[in-house]
């Protein structure tokens, strides 16, 4: 039986991938060509489509970080992460996005630059890939420990130790980087003054212990850390739903009135969750009366009688004020603390949302290219493919302020503040 190789595997997936980039993409291109300088209507849309979003997500990403320096509110740890992760992003729309649409959509897939500023423009891609992907590290990491350990974690959590994190994970990423500027090369595999079109083309050992470093490690290592908050989070709310009945029947049992409660029972009855206290007594011991004291009279066995009456209401009387007070000052501290570690699970829970979310988004964005990265190294890619995932890659960057005006509240109305701000100004 013949045997196939994953060579060949990847070589039948590639060329029915091209064949469909290949056959759409100029189809679709030469519909709306013109006489335009020799270039088509369709890309000159393309080229004025990229630079719109360079600066949706240069104005975007910006308005995230004056959002988080100007509003105390969103002055937090998470937030301080999705700062460097918007510097990231800015760096793409600036320093990749532009020379990448003139490259594709006007000078017709031609580097306009030297070769040396080419390989300049790929390390600031690779830097700005690496830090977003080790700052979402970052962040996973520290959303993990906030929801599963938060009183710990409250304490560990210093603004000192994130901004060295911080500055690590672009330390790193710059070193890592820094490799473009010295194993890039142009289509022909010559190293040329004039490239023909500035991309990576790099030995396959290379390519795939870069891009495990780059991005499939710390990817699985996001994956981890999330599988790890959703299954806490699932588990937490078995018990929130276990404490949520065991309060309901003790609130049921608090409403009991003291005629349910047998004459003469010792126990008092208490409900520490809200406070209620239900005919608390103490044990009145009743001795009998010697005869000699009986013959004395019927009124000084009455005045004893009542003196004994009134000492059994007093004591009790103390007894339910003092259970009532004791009760009430413990459950007022327990409901305090109770409400606050509710609240503060909740935010970090919300927190973890738009996180996951940004994750997801990020994933779904920049696995293709990775993927379609590793492919190349081991057979031709069609360079429409490898284009339209770029592309997909970099769009991450402009999409990621829309992921948090959407799912965070604060963001949301920060900057529903500043538009208004400038709309008073002008």
């Amino acid at each position: 039986m013949a045997t196939v190789s994953l060579q060949d595997v990847l070589a039948g997936i590639n060329q029915s991938a091209t064949s469909v980039v290949d056959d759409v993409i100029p189809t679709i291109s030469d519909e709306y060509e013109t006489s335009l300088g020799g270039q088509s209507i369709f890309k000159l849309l393309l080229f004025l489509l990229a630079l719109m979003c360079c600066v949706f997500g240069v104005v975007g990403n910006l308005a995230v970080i004056i959002a988080v320096i100007y509003f105390s509110n969103l002055r937090n740890i998470t937030n301080y992460f999705i700062v460097s992760l918007a510097v990231a992003d800015i760096t793409v729309c600036i320093g990749v996005m532009p020379l990448a649409a003139y490259q594709d959509f006007i000078a017709n897939y031609t580097w306009p630059l030297t070769g040396f500023c080419c390989n300049i423009w790929l390390a600031i891609g690779s830097l700005s890939c690496l830090a977003s992907i080790w700052n979402l590290c970052l962040v996973s990491l520290d959303r993990y420990l906030a929801v599963s350990r938060p009183v710990w974690y409250a304490k560990k959590r210093k603004l000192k130790v994130v901004f060295i994190l911080i500055l690590c994970s672009w330390m790193i990423a710059s070193t890592l980087s820094s490799s473009s500027l010295f194993t890039s090369f142009s289509t022909d595999g010559q190293r040329e003054n004039v490239v023909q079109y500035c991309i990576l083309n790099l030995e396959s050992n290379f390519v795939i212990t870069s891009a495990l470093i780059t991005f499939f490690a710390p990817a699985l290592f996001i994956i981890f850390c999330y599988a790890l908050i959703l299954k806490y989070v699932m588990k937490l709310s078995g018990r929130v739903s276990s404490h949520d009945d065991h309060t309901t029947i003790q609130t049921t049992s608090s409403h009991l009135s003291s005629k349910d409660i047998p004459s003469g029972s010792n126990k008092a009855s208490s409900d520490t969750e809200t406070g209620m206290v239900v005919n608390s007594k103490l044990p009145v011991k009743i001795q009998d009366v010697p005869k000699d004291i009986c013959t004395s009279g019927s009124e000084e066995l009455q005045l004893r009688s009542d003196v004994t009456a009134a000492t059994a209401r007093e004591v009790e009387q103390e007894s339910q004020f003092s259970a009532r007070g004791t009760s009430k000052s413990e459950d007022v501290r327990g409901a305090t603390m109770g409400y606050r570690m509710k609240v503060s699970r909740s935010k970090e829970r919300k927190a973890s949302l738009v996180i996951g979310v940004v994750v997801i988004t990020f994933m779904i964005c920049w696995m293709p290219y990775f993927i379609v990265y590793v492919v190349r190294s081991v057979c031709e890619v069609s360079l429409h493919l490898y284009q339209a995932f770029a592309w997909l890659a970099w769009m991450n960057s402009a999409i990621n302020p829309v992921i948090y005006t959407i799912f965070n509240k604060g963001f949301r109305s920060a900057f529903t503040k500043m538009i208004a701000f400038f709309r008073n100004s002008f």
